[in-house]
This record gives structure tokens, C-alpha cells and sequence, in this order.
């Protein structure tokens, strides 16, 4: 199920605001905060130079998975590759920002899926609008409809409850991520405040935005994240 995106709201600009993060990436922690992820948990592109526990929480073993060295994984492996790990071992699956940087980012999801066990929870956030970037190689933007569409693929249908979910504040802003990328505070402040007076015409307080205003705000979003559980046998 692909979301409207969420409305600009005061609140919301409060938040977003005050976050020290690219806005692309203060979306994205803004879907995981307050998350928890129970049991052992394999994080694809991640090392022990993130530091994610002030944004969700890993109740047990989390392990991580990167071929920069730099990073300091748990396993330095080339993420092209298939994972040297048996089928159905780990209790939650996550990727942050790194499938993009991943050629093979098709085998690369499958694998997530195949080491995740019946039940167990998936989270993977990827850039839509959003700069080339990196010096690892930067190879992909996939559409709301190509995600829902693979993961159909992959035998995830209703059963695994899959939710697609646009970040995107409104079109000026994903525009000003071009150039800028809104890297600090008072970037934010000044760019994320015509969307709060705008939003009071068109959504009063609904939590999404009405049908008509998403389907244009949904094609500007800064990244995806899609997340839901793998289906039991």
C-alpha cells in the first residue's frame, strides 16, 4: 500500500525543524523514531560508526553488514553479492540510504528477504529526488509503483502488510534538496514554514493529505521507506 504523503504541519515543522540531519534524512527518522526492533537484527549498509539508538531502539543482537571498511561492520562483505548467511536467521531486516549505492540492489533485497524469518520485520529507506552522491557509485531512483511492484514479485503480497510511505514536506522543498539539501537548522526553519501556512487551506488537521493534494505531493518525495513483515508459512 503506497501512503499519502503526511501533512506539513506545526507540529511536524517543531520537529523537523530542530533536527541537526538533512531534511531527507529527518523524514526518514521522523517514520523510524520511537520504532523497536526485537531479537537479532541485521543492518545492510550500516556499521558501528551509526549510531541510530536516539532515533529507534534494538531489543538483542544487532549485526551489520558493508564492504567500507571505514564503517566498521559486523561482516565486511560486497553487498552485490549474495549474503553468506543462512536462509531465515535473523528476526529483523533493515537498509538506511544504502540501496542506492548498491548496483544489484534487486539481489540485494531478496537476500534481505531470504535471511529475514517468517514474521519478522523489514525497514528499508532509499532517496527518490535527491542528488547523485557518494563516492561508492550512486545507481538508482525507483518510483512508489516499481517498489509496490517488486516486492509483489518477491511472493509479498497482503500477506506481508507492506506500506510504502513518500517523505516529502512539499514541492518547494524538495526542490531547495537540489541544491541545498537543507542541512541546517535554520535552513529548515525558513524552508519547511510556507508548507505549515499552506497546509491550513488545504488539509486542517488531518494526519495525510487529501487525495487531491497527495497525488501531486507524492510525486515530489525526497525518499520512500517501505517496511511490513514477511508473511508465515
Amino acid at each position: 500500500m503506497i501512503l499519502p504523503p503526511l501533512c506539513p504541519t506545526l507540529s511536524r515543522y517543531r520537529l523537523l525543524s530542530r533536527s541537526s540531519y538533512t531534511l531527507l534524512r529527518s523524514l526518514v527518522y521522523e517514520c523510524l523514531s520511537g520504532r523497536r526492533f526485537t531479537g537479532k537484527t541485521l543492518d545492510l549498509g550500516g556499521g558501528e560508526k551509526f549510531n541510530y539508538d536516539s532515533v529507534f531502539h534494538i531489543d538483542g543482537v544487532k549485526e551489520t553488514a558493508n564492504n567500507n571498511r571505514a564503517l566498521e561492520p559486523t561482516h565486511l562483505i560486497d553487498l552485490n553479492q549474495h549474503l553468506p548467511f543462512e536462509t531465515s536467521v535473523y528476526d529483523n531486516v533493515l537498509s538506511l540510504n544504502t540501496l542506492e549505492h548498491v548496483h544489484n540492489d534487486e539481489l540485494a533485497v531478496r537476500e534481505l528477504m531470504r535471511v529475514l524469518k517468517p514474521g519478522g520485520c523489514f525497514f528499508i529507506s532509499v532517496p527518490f529526488l535527491y542528488p547523485v552522491h557518494s563516492r561508492y557509485g550512486d545507481y538508482h531512483r525507483h518510483t512508489a509503483t516499481w517498489w509496490d511492484r517488486f516486492f509483489e514479485t518477491l511472493g509479498l503480497g497482503k500477506d506481508a502488510n507492506i506500506t510504502i510511505e513518500p517523505h516529502v514536506w512539499d514541492p518547494l522543498t524538495t526542490g531547495l534538496s537540489q541544491f541545498i539539501q537543507l542541512r541546517t537548522r535554520f535552513q529548515k526553519r525558513i524552508a519547511l514554514l510556507p508548507g505549515v501556512i499552506r497546509h491550513h487551506g488545504l488539509a486542517g488537521n488531518q494526519l495525510r493529505l487529501p487525495d487531491d493534494v497527495a497525488r501531486n505531493y507524492a510525486h515530489c518525495a525526497l525518499a520512500y521507506s517501505i517496511y511490513g513483515t514477511k508473511p508465515t508459512p
